[in-house]
């Protein structure tokens, strides 16, 4: 009977701790929550021994994701600074300020002013343009009695332009202001006639120009070939004729000095006619074959040593042609094109050609191949 009562008091005691230890391990952490908890517990146990007493414990924020830093080698778009033109208008023979004139500052090209403002009775006045560029300060609906400046890019103040009215400048850098002084001059008049074979050229363009402008000033001849080119300011200035007509060429342009105030008649300006001269042969073998691929020059210098005027290859029939000649006599040379492009030849046949206004047709040449 006792062995039996202390058999049940060790098996309840045997259930008891098995209760125990099971309650323990569903309540405790497990795996790595287990060494976390510890690792955590140990340092609140530290910070409680290191913390003064009566003073709470601060914790560190947990960790937030940085914002991304600014890149500082990303292009970055400066605002265009503009342009702004401190503009003093005189009188060129002078120096006197002209006032209460209207002044427009114009795009390169452009036929409307960006801006536009009166000068002042010191000759002053202020133009701005909301991007910088290359403008042109210009008056506009300037009095007749005053030469409207030819259209140019500014000029460099050590070296003045001599073939227009004075525009000096100090150049801009940075977006800041630009200072210009605009000379004006007493309107001057170019006039002349425009002929062509001793007969007047209507429709012909003539135009005033200046290196640092090639577009100037222009106009058209009536039908008397007469053309007027008012307003211009004192200066050095190169005409130029275009005819516009079919069998004339444009003549050679010409410098002509303009005095401020003045009329200048330029007198006859001959447009020469457009060459009509014409040649075309066969260049053939003693065989009778065709020399294809030969080299045929019409020189201008029929008997000297200058070898200055044009050429042509023939066809594979032994053709060639030669038009728009001026009227005279050239010199006609065969050869077989050689190997060398810097080599000349050697010429098989030679022979001086009266070229006139009527195309000449040679026939055929007969030439002896090397």
């Amino acid at each position: 009977m006792r062995a039996a009562c202390v058999a049940v008091l060790i098996l309840l005691l045997g259930v008891a701790a098995g209760w125990w230890w099971w309650t323990q391990q569903a309540g405790a952490p497990t795996g790595p929550q287990r060494v976390g908890a510890a690792a955590s517990e140990q340092a609140t146990t530290a910070d409680r021994r290191a913390a003064p007493a009566g003073e709470a414990i601060r914790r560190a924020p947990l960790p937030t994701a940085a914002e991304p830093d600014a890149d500082p080698t990303s292009p970055t778009s400066a605002p265009d600074p503009g342009l702004t033109l401190h503009c003093t208008v005189f009188a060129a023979a002078t120096g006197q300020p002209i006032g209460d004139l209207a002044v427009g500052l114009f795009a390169k090209g452009a036929e409307s002013p960006v801006d536009r403002a009166r000068t002042d009775a010191a000759g002053r006045v202020v133009l701005h343009a909301r991007t910088a560029g290359d403008y042109h300060p210009l008056p506009i609906d300037l009095p007749e009695v005053w030469g409207a400046p030819i259209r140019g890019r500014f000029a460099d103040p050590e070296h003045p332009p001599a073939a227009h009215a004075p525009l000096r400048h100090l150049p801009s850098r940075n977006g800041e202001p630009v200072a210009v002084e605009l000379g004006l001059s007493r309107a001057a008049t170019v006039r002349g006639v425009v002929m062509g074979r001793d007969r007047p050229v209507e429709g012909a363009t003539v135009r005033v120009q200046t290196e640092f402008d090639l577009s100037g000033v222009e106009t058209v001849t009536d039908e008397a070939g007469r053309f007027r080119l008012p307003r211009l300011p004192g200066g050095r200035f190169w005409l130029v004729c275009v005819p516009h007509s079919d069998g004339f060429e444009a003549p050679p342009s010409r410098e002509i000095e303009v005095e401020a105030g003045t009329q200048l008649d330029v007198g006859r300006i001959d447009c020469p006619p457009t060459p009509t001269g014409a040649l075309r042969g066969v260049v053939v073998d003693r065989a009778g074959a065709p020399c294809a691929n030969f080299e045929i020059l019409c020189l201008d210098d029929p008997t000297g040593d200058d070898r200055s005027g044009r050429w042509v290859h023939t066809d594979s029939e032994g053709r060639f042609g030669f038009t728009g000649l001026e009227p005279g006599t050239k010199r006609l040379v065969i050869q077989e094109r050689p190997a060398d492009l810097l080599d000349h030849g050697m010429p098989l046949l030679e022979r001086q050609v009266d070229v006139e206004d009527q195309p000449i047709d040679l026939g055929r040449i007969l030439v002896d191949r090397r």
